[in-house]
């Protein structure tokens, strides 16, 4: 009886080890941000993790319907790698935005949209893939929410890629995706510091920072 306690008290303490170790792995690969000093780092519980992966997940039930999915607000950040928010790629963001709505030949800025796709382009639109309009306004209320940040604060040109096209006249961005592929983060570990989470899944890290109710996204890095 006494050898198989013994076991299992071994055993307990090899998962306890191994969850710390993922979550120093976290740290070793957080973002350019000063996060201060790090204060002891407690793992996060089973039932914890389950409630960061309801959180982070790519799929969510659209509003007011039964058995129905659109993606994710936070699906985006995870189509690119970023030390800080600022520098996430803005087409992976955007390409499979929950806001937005498909265009078609008739609707405000189509015209406008045809002719800046011939000129970019050189030739003209061949109506092959669907054509998506997402407001500038709904892109800031989801950086700003989850990051802090607006698309004015990103590093690259946002208003000038070459996937899809700005139209300032209506604020507003066109993309033409025709696949499905949104982000997907499920933390299979992770640990906590002070204010600062720290989420591993099987290939990146994650790291949050909570204020009271609030969190935003700190970095998202391939695990080292």
């Amino acid at each position: 009886m006494k050898k198989k306690t013994l076991s299992m008290v071994i055993a307990l303490t090899m998962l306890l080890a191994a969850l710390l170790a993922g979550c120093q792995q976290g740290s070793d690969s957080k973002g350019d941000g000063d996060l201060g000093d790090s204060p002891v780092e407690t793992a996060l519980s089973a039932g914890e993790l389950s409630v960061w992966a309801d959180r982070l997940k790519a799929e969510v039930q659209s509003e007011g319907t039964e058995g129905e999915f659109t993606t994710s607000e936070v699906n985006g950040f995870f189509l690119s790698d970023w030390a800080d928010p600022r520098q996430l790629d803005f087409y992976g963001f955007i390409s499979y935005f929950p806001m937005q709505t498909q265009l078609k030949n008739g609707d405000e800025g189509y015209t406008e949209l045809m002719a800046a796709y011939e000129e970019k382009h050189g030739e003209p639109f061949n109506g092959e893939v669907p054509i998506h309009a997402i407001p500038v306004a709904a892109i800031n209320a989801a950086l700003t929410k989850y990051a802090g940040i607006t698309v004015d604060d990103l590093t690259q040109d946002w208003k000038n890629g070459e996937a899809y096209i700005y139209l300032p006249e209506y604020d507003t961005v066109y993309t033409f995706v025709s696949d499905y592929g949104p982000g997907v983060f499920v933390p299979t570990d992770g640990c906590r510091q002070g204010d600062v989470l720290i989420l591993n899944s099987f290939d990146h890290t994650l790291t949050i920072r909570e204020t009271g109710d609030d969190w935003q996204m700190v970095s998202f890095l391939p695990k080292t």
